[in-house]
């Protein structure tokens, strides 16, 4: 299990935000481009079973307003599932 909170530049992403205002979901993806979804941006937190193994970090655009980035799958790094 691989849980906790989603924040940009060390600000926690407000629960109060709803899916119709803003948006994006944090994905894992393995090599082969299977892909697990962590969580949402717009619910603050993540908690999801995972596989261990070495996944990239996908920051996917999910919809509403413009006011962020809109990357279609912006890749944030490698993530480690022990």
């Amino acid at each position: 299990m691989v849980s906790g909170t989603l924040s940009q530049n060390g600000v926690q992403y407000s629960g109060s935000w709803t899916q119709s205002v803003t948006g994006a979901n944090m994905v894992l993806q393995t090599p082969s481009g299977d892909q697990a979804t962590l969580g949402t941006t717009h619910l603050g937190t993540y908690a999801r079973y995972v596989i261990a193994g070495t996944y990239e970090l996908m920051y996917e655009f999910s919809g509403g307003s413009f006011q962020i980035p809109y990357n279609t799958m912006a890749d944030l790094g490698c993530y480690g599932v022990p």
